[in-house]
Parts: structure tokens; sequence; C-alpha cells
């Protein structure tokens, strides 16, 4: 307040100057002959010079005449650095800025429009006539593509709307040798067209140019009596061009290019402006300008008189990105440019990382490097996984960046919640989707949060885990019970409450979708207690989601009926637009921008990252609804417009001091393409003369040194000894003295699991739900038959292929929750129906199946160990002889297996001809079988006449005896079948650490 007294008393103080003296102080421009159009150079900071040359030009004016200077520009953060930099100037009164964008809700514009109508409206009034579309034609798109194309169909309009390109050119195009889609389109578009024409109502770029356009009406009869400034713009949108228009031709008015070419020929000027082929040049875009504005590049006067940092460097660039057509300029001029290359290559650095991780964190160092320096530095680049990724690498030193784009709502924890609740939403209620919400740190949020994270543990290890495929509430009240904890049993009652009617998938209203989905996500946000409210709605992320979600809300109504993959779909639309700006003690030297913002601001160092093709340039999104051809029949921009604008930032960011180019060779799938700037610049580099290789090596020297710097941060300095093959040693007591038929197997396989299992005490937890995997498959397919044969035994005219798969379909209907497994399953067992009959009605000729699913053991007290057995069938002849079978859902194991490993027929025999099965006595074996349910109908007969079953017995006596020797190890894969075979207790084995040749290390442990 005192500042602003001080500065009023000054004006005060200051005497009026005589009416003629008026006159001159009030014109900040002398008159010109055409449009008055200024720029700046590249290789400066566009805000300081712009900002030094108001300065100059209002350095005669009194004080109170910056006050009525109004500057336009693109962005807030370029309204604010101009703002600070007048505040560093010095006592003065500040100008006008303002925002471009704000001229569509300009209050004092001269015309009056109707209200605008949101833009989510038109999102869901376009999706609306999208799902139309394609119900009545499924073959253009899935129905949850119908808002990705209502999105580019609104784009598309608001383009047409910017551009200025009335509905109607649409009647203009002619469709020639074109595919059916485009026909289709174009129809669609003609209808939408005239939907638009009735339906009155405004959108932004469409108020944009209203309001631009009768700015120009009004200025020309009635021109301001200050000065106007468009400041940073290229012009790149229609009404943006015409606005500038408008303020290029005032008395008082004038526009300041960022980043003009002047040095650039004359030649190549014409070039650009009229061959639709070089759109793609950074200069492009002001070519397009000027000949809307009638002017030559002649007329552009410089803003301010102010040296780039390096006009070397600026030629060269120049040079290196001229357009296509005009590229064997290279030859001619390229010579001009072999004394100064040293100069323009000079505090140039090239990254080439190996994976996007090297790269991130190369350029973090690299940033922390300038700012222990005291240098300002910049990351500038359009991917935001690269950002993303550096923040988290800086995150290891405590510093955050500026990052001018924040985070994106659907990314933020309040967007994750929201997604994953609307998961939930017409899906069946699975023990997965609940943990993942149920751990969520905004769920429960409203208090008691560490009692909720103890139940879940709980719950999870004791009901979700290897439980029902989906959650079972009673089982959960059961444990709630068994609490006797009645804050337990509300909290069950809290679950149940807020999961109840969510598996209804009925397609209804956007709006009911809406009001069900809030609801969910508030109930479990808040918690158990009725009377307390969750953080959903909080801090700046929650902030910004229920200001999304209260439009989502309002608009629904014209969202129309919705089925659930279609609100999903669009769900994740209206999240991706929203955007989180945390209130950060960001570090004062280090930024992040994005390529807009760089256009107006510069930094000592800048980085340019993620220079690959289809990052940086973008690779156009595809327009679904007009192709190139008829976008430029109409007039409307071609998608390599968007190219030439960012190649304008990359030439504008190449003009800083110092600057490090960087990529990464590879991305996590495949190799990369290097930027096609990049590209140029370094074939134009090392042609320039014989020595210029040596330059460009010398890049890719100075930025492998950073990239060697990276790689000594995460390389570990202290050398680990690797761990050898273990073969433990337990004592004699600790070691298994019970194991199964079927463990013998993995025994001799792999001992190291049997140690963990038995003498560790270590299983492997179950999966959260059941999956159908090869466990149950088995076990269905098992009791499937134990069924069938129990049947067949009880009449034998259940002995047929109709019998049987009509059982297979009900066992898996009851045993298997998964509908698709179930028809996958059943077709399988189609497949061996007559095979499977067949091979029964011979086995029936043996004997009398007399035990299914039979257990058994035999304890061997020399050796102090019990074999335990379940067999699945044993059959007995008329003479008193048992033949044992063994289900298998695959395949049978092969000859090779049986004879050195997989003894677990013989072994079973064994126990049978010693009467140790229950109710079963004593009796010869005959006949031992495996019968593979798997496609290729393979059945495997035991030759118990070459390995007879005593022999089988003994040599398991002797392995049980080795391992009850105290100087007998359990190593790791011993004997497996396949190198890439997977263990449950290979990460404890330490695998990866030695190799399978490797000989193991026996090593006692208690």
């Amino acid at each position: 307040m005192a500042l602003f007294i001080m500065v009023v008393g000054l004006m005060l103080a200051i005497p009026m100057a005589s009416s003629p003296q008026k006159t001159n102080w009030q014109n900040m421009f002398e008159p010109t002959p055409h449009p008055r159009v200024f720029s700046l150079p590249i290789g400066i900071d566009f805000s300081q010079a712009f900002v030094a040359g108001l300065l100059a030009k209002t350095k005669d004016k009194p004080p109170e005449y910056l006050a009525s200077i109004e500057i336009f520009v693109n962005t807030t953060r370029a309204a604010r650095r101009l703002k600070q930099l007048f505040i560093e100037t010095g006592s003065c009164l500040l100008p006008r800025i303002r925002l471009i964008t704000d001229l569509a809700n300009d209050p004092l514009a001269p015309i009056t429009l109707p209200k605008p109508v949101p833009a989510l409206r038109r999102r869901l009034q376009m999706g609306q006539l999208v799902q139309a579309l394609i119900k009545s034609d499924p073959s253009l798109a899935p129905q949850s593509a119908a808002y990705d194309l209502a999105d580019a169909l609104a784009a598309l309009m608001d383009e047409f709307q910017g551009e200025a390109v009335p509905l109607t050119a649409l009647d203009d195009i002619v469709l020639e040798n074109q595919s059916e889609h485009w026909n289709r389109s174009l129809k669609f578009l003609q209808i939408i067209a005239t939907h638009w024409t009735e339906n009155a109502g405004t959108d932004p770029n469409d108020r944009q140019h209203h309001v631009a356009k009768a700015y120009a009406d009004h200025w020309r009869e009635n021109p301001p009596d200050h000065p106007i400034i468009v400041a940073g713009s290229t012009g790149s949108r229609g009404h943006t061009a015409l606005f500038m228009h408008a303020v290029a031709n005032l008395p008082q008015g004038g526009v300041v290019l960022p980043g003009f070419d002047k040095d650039m020929p004359i030649s190549v000027w014409k070039t650009l402006s009229k061959s639709n082929a070089a759109l793609d040049h950074p200069q492009a875009g002001f070519a397009k300008l000027l000949a809307r504005l009638e002017m030559a590049p002649s007329d552009v006067h410089l803003w301010h008189t102010v040296l780039p940092e390096n006009t070397d460097r600026n030629a060269l660039i120049s040079l290196a990105l001229r357009p296509a057509p005009v590229t064997d300029q290279w030859r001619e001029e390229g010579e001009k440019l072999s004394a100064t290359i040293s100069n323009a290559i000079k505090n140039i650095d090239l990254l080439e990382a190996k994976s996007p991780k090297e790269e991130a964190l190369t350029i973090a160092l690299r940033l922390r490097k300038a700012a222990e320096d005291g240098v300002q530095s910049v990351l500038i680049t359009p991917d935001r996984n690269l950002t993303r990724r550096v923040e988290t690498a800086l995150g290891r030193w405590g510093i955050i960046p500026d990052d001018s784009a924040g985070q994106p709502l659907d990314l933020s924890p309040p967007g994750i919640f929201l997604r994953l609740a609307g998961d939930f939403l017409g899906q069946k209620l699975t023990p997965q989707r609940l943990l993942a919400i149920l751990k969520h740190p905004l769920t429960h949020s409203g208090g008691d949060r560490g009692e909720h994270q103890r139940r879940i543990s709980e719950v999870e290890l004791k009901i979700l885990r290897g439980g029902d495929p989906e959650v079972n509430f009673e089982a959960l009240h059961s444990w709630a019970q068994k609490q006797n904890d009645p804050a337990s049993i509300q909290w069950v009652g809290w679950l149940k409450s807020a999961f109840s009617g969510v598996e209804n998938g009925a397609p209804r209203d956007l709006q009911q979708w809406v009001h069900d989905h809030q609801q969910l996500a508030q109930t479990l946000s808040s918690g158990a207690n009725d009377d307390t409210e969750g953080e959903l709605w909080r801090k700046e992320a929650g902030v910004e989601a229920a200001k999304i979600w209260r439009e989502f809300s309002a608009e629904s109504t014209y969202g129309g009926v919705l089925n659930i993959t279609e609100y999903r779909a669009l769900l994740r639309l209206v999240l991706s637009k929203g955007e989180v700006r945390g209130a950060t003690q960001a570090h004062p030297l280090i930024s992040i921008w994005g390529t807009m913002e760089a256009r107006v601001q510069g930094a000592e160092l800048v980085i340019l990252g993620g220079l690959n093709e289809g990052i940086w340039p973008k690779t156009p999104s595809p327009d679904p609804w007009l192709n190139r051809n008829m976008r430029g029949q109409i007039g409307l921009a071609l998608p390599d417009r968007q190219i030439g604008l960012a190649a304008h930032d990359f030439q504008l960011a190449m003009g800083a001091p110092n600057v490090v180019l960087s990529r990464s060779v590879r991305d996590n799938e495949s190799p990369t393409l290097a930027s096609r700037w990049l590209i140029r610049l370094s074939n134009l580099i090392k042609g320039i003369d014989n020595e210029s290789d040596s330059y460009f090596a010398a890049m890719q020297s100075r930025g492998n040194h950073w990239i060697a710097i990276a790689n000594a941060i995460e390389r570990v300095e202290t050398s680990v000894a690797r761990e050898p093959r273990p073969s433990p040693m337990p004592p004699i007591a600790a070691r298994p003295n019970r194991l199964s038929v079927t463990q013998i197997k993995t025994l001799v396989r792999d001992p190291y699991a049997i140690y963990a299992k038995h003498v560790l005490g270590l299983r492997k937890l179950d999966a959260v739900g059941q999956e159908p995997d090869a466990l149950v498959r088995g076990i269905s397919i098992h009791s499937f038959l134990e069924n069938f044969i129990a049947d067949v035994a009880t009449d034998q005219d259940n002995l047929n292929t109709n019998y049987f798969i009509n059982l297979a379909e009900t066992v898996l209907e009851r045993d298997v929750p998964w509908p698709a497994m179930q028809r996958l399953w059943l077709a399988r067992l189609q497949r061996v129906a007559q095979w499977f009959v067949d091979g029964e009605v011979d086995r029936q000729k043996f004997g009398t199946v007399i035990a299914q699913e039979r257990c058994g053991k035999f304890y061997d007290p020399e050796l102090d160990f019990t074999l335990s057995v379940q067999a699945d069938r044993i059959d007995m002849d008329n003479a008193g002889n048992y033949a044992i079978y063994d289900y298998k859902a695959g395949k049978p194991p092969a000859p090779k297996d049986i004879a050195n490993f997989d003894k677990q027929l013989q072994l079973e025999a064994a126990i049978a001809s010693q009467g140790k099965f229950d109710d079963l006595g004593a009796a010869k074996i005959v006949h031992l079988e495996y019968i593979g349910m798997h496609q290729d109908q393979e059945t495997r007969i035991v030759d118990i006449e070459k390995t007879p079953i005593d022999q089988v017995w003994e040599e398991f006596r002797s392995l049980i005896h080795a391992y009850k020797l105290a100087q007998s190890g359990f190593t790791a894969r011993d004997k497996l079948l396949n190198e890439n075979d997977f263990s449950d207790y290979d990460h404890l084995s330490r695998k990866g650490e030695w190799e399978i040749t490797d000989a193991p290390v026996p090593k006692e442990v208690p």
C-alpha cells in the first residue's frame, strides 16, 4: 500500500503536458503502410526482450502511460512471467496483461453471444449421435469406442469453428477413389452439420472467432486510443490469426512474433507460402500469417535490438530444417558454415541413452548439477512419461521441479480411486477387485484407517486367498462373528451395504450411473463409521476431482442411456480432462515445461528430452472422420501443421546458451528412431567438411560423460559375492518323515522344494480368489470321472458318449464358476468322449471298479517314514488281482519319466500289494495305467514285468534312507526336466546368482 501511495504521489506531482505534446506521447507507434508486425530472433529470452523493448519504447512517456497498454499473451505462465519482469524493473504501473483465450468470455466485447454450451455437454450429445451411428452399422467400431469417436468429432467441430470454415463446406467435398468408409463418414458429418445449425448455441472456439471478428469490425470504425500488443503468439489457430490481423492494423496496435527467422532466404519464404509439402517447417506458420496480412518477411521489423546467444548456431539450425524441396541448398550453403561450425555446436551435448530409465536418470543428474552451479535449467519435452520418470529420479535427492503441466487427474489418487470404484459397476465382486480398492489410501479415510488395514490383512489371508472366485459375504460375516468384536461385524456390514446392487449392469441413464458411482465411491471413502467423511474430495487432487465430478453430474442429463462398457469409456475420457497442480515448494532453478510454455521463456540450460520420432514430433492422431484429401478440399489444416509448430518449438529451444539433446535408443519393447530434426542436424554437421565428424563425435562424447556418471550412481560399489547353488543339510530330526507318492517325484527332481516346504514349513500363498489353473482343472476332471464311473457301475446303460458329455456339463457347471472355462474344458472333454468310452468298455472287461479316490498309507518302522497315497481308481478282476489307474488332465508321463522319475503308480501298487489301502486287502498287481484326458487321447501302461514293483519299492527305500543321512543335502533344482521349469522356491534358493551347471554346495543348517 505504501508503494502504491508513493507511485500515485509521484504521478500527481508530474505536470500535465500541453495538448500538442500529449498527442506525441500518446502515440507509441509511427504510422506504417502495412500491418504492424515485429519479431524477436531465435536464441533470446522472449519475455525479457519483450519487456526491455516495451520499456525502451515508453521511456519518454509519463508513468501512467505504461498502465494504458494492453498486452495479450498465450498462456497463464507467460502472463505471470511478464508481470514478474515488470516488477523486477522497479516501481512502475503494470500494463494490462490478458490471455488471448479470455476473449471468448470478454464482458466488454462489442457483440452479444448466447450462453456457451459446456464442452462436456457437447461431447455427450455427440456421443449419443455416434452411438446411434454404430448401432446402425456395427462394423464401423465397437460400442466402447463411441465416446473416443465423439471426442474426435468434437475436436473436428472445434477446428471448423476455429478456422472459420463453414460446415456447409462439407457439401463441396468430392470423393473419388475413396473407400466406402469415407463416404459413410461424410454423410454422417453432413447430418451433424444440419443438427449443429439447427441447434443454436456457442462453443469456445466459435465464441473466440465471433469476438475476434467483432473487435476487428468495431476497431475498423472506432480504433482504441491506447496501445494493444499481441506478444508471443504464432497465430496458428484461425481465430487467433484473425485477432492478430485486427490488432496489427490498429493505429496503435502491434504484433510481436517469437523466433522469427529473419536470415532465411526469400526463396525459402516463397516455398513456404506456396507449398503444402513444407507445412512441417518451423517457419511455415509465420509464412501463412504473413500471407494473410499481405506482408513480406522484410516488412517485419525488430521489436528490440538484442543479440542472439549464438548466431552461428541459429544459422546451422535454420539450414538443417530447410523444407524438403530445397534441401539441395545444404551443398551450397553448408560449405559457408565450415568456419563457424565449431562455435555453432559449442555447448551442445548429445545424450543417447540405452533406455528411457537411463535417459531420465541422466537428465535428472544434469538438472541437479546445473542447480548446484546456480544455473537456471529446464527440461522441455512433450513426453509426460519422461517427465514423470525425471521427477521420480530427482526425488531421490529431495528435489521437486517446477512442472508446468501438473499431474493428470486420472493418475492422481482420487482419479485412480474413482476408476477402481467404476470397475465394480456391472461386474461380479471378485477378491482381486475388492482388495485393490480396500487397500487404496482413500478407502476408509474418514477414520480408524489402521483397524481397517488390519482387518483387510486378516481377511485376505484367511478368506480371500484360495477362497471362492467371488466374494462370499457369508464367509466374511462368519469371520467377523468369530472375532467377538462388534466393530468387525459393523465393518463387514459396511462392505456388504456398499457393494449391494453394484453387479447390476443393465443399461440405464447416465445420470443414474453417475449417482450410483458417486454413492459407492463416497461410501467406501467415508468408512464404516456413519458420522465420518472421507478424504476423496479434499486436498488439491480431491478438489479438482470434485470440480470435474460436479460438472459430470450436472451434464449427465444429456448423456442418454448407456451400457456399462460405454459408461467406463466415458468415465476414462472425463477424468483424463482434469489436471492437478499441487501447492508444492518447487526448486527455483529447475523447471519442466511443455513446448508451448517454452516459446516465450528462456533458461541458461535447456534439455530437449524424448527426441524420438513419434514423441517429438508426435505422430499426428488419425482423424476418423476426414482424411487428408478431404481436409485439404475444404481448407482445414493438414496434420503436418502440428509438426511445423513442434519444429518451431525445437528451433526456439536450440537457441539457448547450453543445450542437451536427449533420446533413448530403445523404448521398453523395441529400437526407436531418432527425431527427424536430430537426423537432419547430424547429417548436416557430418557433411559440412572433413573435420565435422569430429565435432559431432564431441557432442556425443559430452553426452556419454553424463550417461557414465548416471550409470555409476546406479552401480553398486561394494562387491557382493554370488550365492552358491544351495544343498542344505538339516538335522536328522528335522527331516520329513512323511510324504505323499506324488511328492516323491519332487524329492527326486527338486529336493530343495521338499526342504523348504517340510523342513522350513514354507508354503506358497494361495492366489487371491480361485483361478482356473491346472490344479482346478485337474480336480474338476477327476471329480467328473469319479461320478461317471460310479454312475456306469450303477447302470451300464450310462456307458455312452451322450451321458458322458451331459454329465461333464453338469459337473463343470457345478464345480467351475467361470463360464468361459466351462465351455473350453467341456469342448476338450467332448473331443475325448468317444475315445474314453471305448477304452472304458475294454477296462470293464478286465474287472470291476472297487475303489475310487481311495486313501492309503504305509509306515516303514526301519526308516521311521510314512508314505501316503490317494489312488484315483482301483479295479479287481475275477481272480482277485488289482489294476490301478491314474487320470491325468493333460498328457500322461513319458516312458523315460516313468522309468527314472515318476514312480507314482508303482508306489501305489506296492502299497496296494501289502493291503495298506483303506478297507482293501492285499492282492497281486497285474496292471498299471495312466489315462491322459488330453486331445491327443493317450494312455500309458507301466511295464511291471520289466521293472518289478518290488524293485521300485527298494529303490524308494534307498532314496529315503539316503535322505535320512546327515551328510545328504537337499540340492536345488537337482534334476528338473527343463532349465526354464519354475519352482515355487526359486527366489529362496537365489536362483539367478548361480547356474544350473554349478556344483551344489552342501551346508549344515540348524
